[in-house]
């Protein structure tokens, strides 16, 4: 490749990046095609500081990657927690929790890909990162990100009478 096209990817490597930057979500699936445009330049002939740079960028998108995906699965894992709490130790029905999409389409609902997680009509019990009208806190479910590093919770609420 001539030098101007090597720039090519690299260029859409970092506006892609530049991209998923604006999103409040970090998964690991969309940082696929980051790596995928990544990986030219640690097979380039352009030389060792080219592909020091590009190990870099790929260490960097792993640990994205990795972190993201570890998020995601300990905010689940304390969103079911409280899910859970509601249905087996205070006896709340499951049709009356909003928790969010896997709660409502993989427990309450029966798998069903057609559930609408945004829907408040008709739930007394909310689960998620804030608050809505309507709704008072009743507990806290806290977890730890790793992307960034820093502390996060779950709240659950209640429907004010």
């Amino acid at each position: 490749l001539r030098a101007g096209e090597r720039m090519v990817p690299l260029k859409l490597l970092l506006m892609y990046a530049a991209l998923l930057t604006l999103t409040p979500g970090d998964f690991d699936r969309y940082y696929l095609p980051l790596i995928a445009l990544a990986i030219p330049f640690l097979v380039s002939s352009a030389g060792p500081r080219q592909a020091a740079a590009s190990m870099l960028i790929l260490v960097l998108l792993a640990y994205v990657s990795v972190a993201g995906t570890k998020n995601y699965l300990a905010m689940n894992r304390v969103r079911w927690k409280a899910y859970n709490e509601l249905k087996e130790v205070k006896g709340v029905p499951s049709g009356a929790i909003n928790a969010g999409f896997e709660p409502k389409c993989w427990d309450a609902a029966g798998f069903s890909w057609l559930y609408d997680a945004n829907i408040l009509d008709g739930h007394e019990y909310l689960i998620q990162y804030s608050g809505e009208d309507g709704f008072e806190r009743i507990g806290s479910y806290p977890f730890k990100r790793f992307f960034p590093p820093q502390a996060d919770t779950v709240f659950v609420f209640r429907r004010l009478k």
